[in-house]
C-alpha cells in the first residue's frame, strides 16, 4: 500500500488524468456479482448502462482517490452503484457519504434495496426527483437557512469529492452543467 502511494504521490500533474484512468492490476476484471444480476435486470428492461471497462476504471479511479463524498446523478436501478458498493466491501472503508440521485420513483425501490443489501444505510442518501427541481429546492433550503433558523436538510448536499453524472446524451450535458456551476464539488470531478 505504501509502494502504491508512493507512485500516486510521483505523478505529474500533466499525467494525473491517465494515471487515474489507467487499469488497476490489483483488483479483479470481472463484475461484481450483484452487479452483474443487475446488469441481466437491465437487458430484461431494454435499458442501457455504462460499459464494462468504463465501470471499471470508475471504480479503480475511486480505489485511488478514495472520495469522502460521492454524488451519483441518474442512478437508474443501479448498475453502477452495485460497482461502487462493492469497491467499499472489498477495500473495507466506506465514505462519509454517497448520495444516489434518481429520477424515478420506481428506480429508487430498487436501489433501496441496493443500498440495504450492502448496509449501506449510514451514509446512503436516495434522492428522488428531477435534478433542475432538486437544486432550485436546495438553493432555496440554503437561502432561507441563511438568516440562521435551519429547518431540516436541503434535498442535495453540497462539497462532494466525486460526482458521477447519467443519462441520454442531451440530459447528461445538460446537467454537467448545471452541476458544474453549483457548489457541489470540492474539486473540479464530475464523470459524465
Amino acid at each position: 500500500m505504501a509502494e502504491q502511494e508512493s507512485v500516486d504521490s510521483e505523478v505529474g500533474k500533466e499525467h494525473v488524468l491517465a494515471h487515474l484512468l489507467s487499469a488497476d492490476d490489483s483488483r479483479p476484471r470481472d463484475e461484481p456479482e450483484i452487479a452483474s444480476n443487475i446488469g441481466t435486470q437491465l437487458q430484461h428492461m431494454a435499458l442501457s448502462t455504462w460499459s464494462i471497462s468504463i465501470l471499471r476504471r470508475l471504480r479503480d479511479a475511486f480505489g485511488r482517490l478514495k472520495p469522502q463524498s460521492i454524488l451519483e446523478v441518474g442512478a437508474g436501478i443501479g448498475h453502477r452503484s452495485a460497482w461502487i458498493y462493492d469497491l467499499f466491501e472489498k477495500d473495507g472503508a466506506t465514505p462519509e457519504r454517497y448520495q444516489l440521485v434518481e429520477d424515478g420513483a420506481k428506480f429508487a425501490v430498487i436501489i433501496r434495496r441496493l443500498m440495504l443489501r450492502h448496509d449501506a444505510e449510514s451514509y446512503t442518501k436516495i434522492v428522488v426527483g428531477n435534478l433542475d427541481a432538486l437544486i432550485a429546492e436546495t438553493n432555496a433550503w440554503h437561502a432561507a437557512s441563511s438568516t440562521g433558523v435551519e429547518v431540516g436538510t436541503p434535498p442535495l448536499e453540497n462539497q462532494h469529492d466525486a460526482i458521477i453524472v447519467d443519462g441520454t446524451s442531451e440530459n447528461r450535458a445538460r446537467s454537467c452543467s448545471i452541476v458544474a456551476a453549483f457548489p457541489f464539488t470540492k474539486w473540479s470531478s464530475v464523470y459524465c
